[in-house]
This record gives C-alpha cells, sequence and structure tokens, in this order.
C-alpha cells in the first residue's frame, strides 16, 4: 500500500516527480497485480466473483494492473486517483469502447460512447433534463408505480426482487424519458432490448465476450433485438418531432428536450444523437437502479431494527407511505 500523504509517492499535475526532472511515461514500472493464469490472466475471476475481486486487487495497492478477456486493466481505489482521473486530469484519459468485442455499440452517438468536445455538448443539453425541478415531478410517477407493485402483492407472498425491481424502473424509465406505458404494444420490443444491452455488458456473460461478428445465437439475438428497439425509438422521435412541428401538446420529457435543445451556438441534436441518448438511458438506467433497489431491500431485510428509522425518514421526504411499511420486506428462510 503506498503512502499519499507522503510527496515522494506521488506525481505533480505537471507530470514531475518529487525528486524533480520530467518523467517520461515509457520508463516507468507497471502497476503491481495478480499474475492469474496464462492466457486467462484473471478473467474466470471476473466472471464467477467481480465483487470480490476488487477485494483481491485491494491487496496489491492503489493503482493495480491486470489482465482479462485477452486485454490488460488498470484500476485505481484511492479517491485522490479516481479524482485524478475523471476531475483534474480527466483529459489524459481516453475511453476504451472495447472495440475488440464490436464495432457496432448499441448507442454509439450517446453519453457512454461519445468524448471530448462532442461529449461535452450533449452533456450540457442533456443536463437539462435533471434539474432539481425537474427531478421532483418524476416522484409523483415513482411513487405512483411502487404503489401499483407493492399492491400486486398478495400477503405473505415471497417476491423475487432482483425481478421485480428491473420491471419497475424500466416501467419508471419509459413513462418519464419517453411518455410510454409499457404495457402497450411494444412492450416486447423494449423489453428485450433493455434485456439484450445489459446482458452484453455483463462480464459474467460468455456470450457477450465472443466478438460480435461471431454468429453465435446471443449475437444473433443481440442484433435482432437492438435493431427492433432502434426502429421503436426512431418512430417515436419522428413523431415528436411531427407534433411539435405542427403545434401539437407534447409531453415533457427527455424526449422532448432533446428533440428542441440547442447548444450555445444554435445547433440541434441529430436524430441519431437523439436516438442514441435515449438508448443510453434506457439500458443504463434500468439495471443500475434495479440493483441499487434489490440490495437496498436485502439489507433492511436482513437489519429489521431500522426499518421504523427507514418508514419515517422517506415519509418525510416524499410525504407518501412508506412501501417498505405496507410490503413488509423480511427475508425468506434460507
Amino acid at each position: 500500500m503506498q503512502d499519499h500523504d507522503s510527496d515522494d509517492s506521488r506525481e505533480t499535475e505537471e507530470g514531475v516527480t518529487a525528486s524533480g526532472g520530467e518523467t517520461d511515461v515509457d520508463d516507468l514500472p507497471l502497476p503491481p497485480g495478480p499474475d492469474g493464469y496464462p492466457l486467462l490472466g484473471s478473467s474466470h475471476q471476473v466472471v464467477r466473483r467481480p465483487l470480490d475481486f476488487y477485494d483481491t486487487l485491494a491487496e496489491h495497492g492503489d493503482v493495480v494492473r491486470y489482465s482479462a478477456f485477452g486485454q490488460p486493466f488498470t484500476t485505481v481505489l484511492h479517491p485522490d486517483y479516481v479524482e485524478q482521473v475523471l476531475l483534474s486530469e480527466h483529459g489524459s484519459f481516453e475511453k476504451w469502447l472495447g472495440e475488440e468485442f464490436t464495432d457496432d455499440h448499441f448507442a454509439p452517438e450517446g453519453l457512454v460512447f461519445t468524448s471530448g468536445e462532442h461529449w461535452q455538448r450533449q452533456r450540457t443539453i442533456v443536463q437539462e433534463m435533471f434539474t432539481i425541478d425537474r427531478i421532483q415531478t418524476f416522484a409523483d410517477v415513482m411513487g405512483e408505480y411502487a404503489d401499483d407493485l407493492v399492491d400486486s402483492w398478495a400477503d405473505g407472498e415471497t417476491v423475487a426482487l432482483n425481478r421485480a425491481f428491473p420491471e419497475l424502473t424500466l416501467r419508471i424509465l419509459v413513462h418519464t424519458l419517453l411518455d410510454v406505458d409499457l404495457d402497450g404494444v411494444n412492450q416486447d420490443v423494449i423489453r428485450e432490448g433493455v434485456d439484450v444491452v445489459n446482458e452484453q455488458a455483463n462480464p459474467r456473460n460468455l456470450s457477450a465476450l465472443v466478438p460480435e461478428w461471431v454468429p453465435t445465437p446471443f449475437n444473433r439475438r443481440y442484433r435482432r433485438a437492438l435493431s427492433d428497439l432502434r426502429g421503436f425509438v426512431d418512430d417515436l422521435v419522428a413523431r415528436r418531432r411531427r407534433a411539435l412541428e405542427q403545434g401539437g401538446e407534447v409531453p415533457d420529457d427527455l424526449l422532448s428536450v432533446l428533440v428542441t435543445a440547442e447548444d450555445d451556438e444554435g445547433r440541434t441534436l441529430s436524430e441519431t444523437e437523439i436516438r442514441d441518448q435515449m438508448l443510453t438511458f434506457l439500458g443504463a438506467g434500468t439495471e443500475t437502479t434495479a440493483l441499487a433497489l434489490t440490495y437496498t431491500f436485502l439489507e433492511l431485510a436482513k437489519h429489521t431494527a431500522s426499518r421504523p428509522v427507514w418508514n419515517s425518514s422517506t415519509s418525510s421526504i416524499t410525504r407518501r407511505p412508506s412501501s417498505t411499511r405496507r410490503c413488509g420486506c423480511t427475508r425468506p428462510p434460507t
């Protein structure tokens, strides 16, 4: 473990070491890390127990190098270094886009895959959707869908939350982003498209690690589902734009924001950029939020004594009865 309070263990922002003189990056030693297996590296650990693998990395220090899936990786674990990569010196780092596995990302013109000025322009436009006032308007929608979910459960029923919450978050997302009811005629297109996007991003899904040009069953399913989802969103964008041009009433959702948004130079987003932002939020927003909810409720089920505090806090913030109080939230016997 390195001592981060010692000047002689760190580089300055100008790339000058404490001992003085310019440092050539190529002359620096590689960070330590687990050896892994020949050819496989640490792939098996990433696939089998990805969270435990971070504990293994931490044993080697705050900057750790390892290989997996035929690629070298470096992980930074100390908050100071995370800040350096993401904020203070972000211009010195580039996104790895996984070109070795695919040349057709699910949303190449979305925030996840763009960079530099292109990313900054999109980020400035999209952030209008996430002001405090606008986020507060989402609360009622979230509460209504949460109430509907809890009301659908019978007393004493055992519920698989890792399946229930992805459905909940997807319903909320398609309503607030696209003003679409998930029970409509396109529900299968949306569900299947979002599912394959998240499966492809899951390192535990070995099929997703096969290059996309290989005609595996998963790759064929992925291309078909993504094509259908793109077509669905393209149609939504076209219909929303026509409604705006004709002066019709349109919902105040992310799609309307993106269709009408302009940057400081008066430039609007292209149709592809709009579609890919929609796909980005559908793909990234469903699984992450569902996992957070699932593990939160797991901890509440394990620590029942803290539930009254949770119920009181959530009720005072949302001014709604807490769903945890209504659903009971107990851990089933093992």
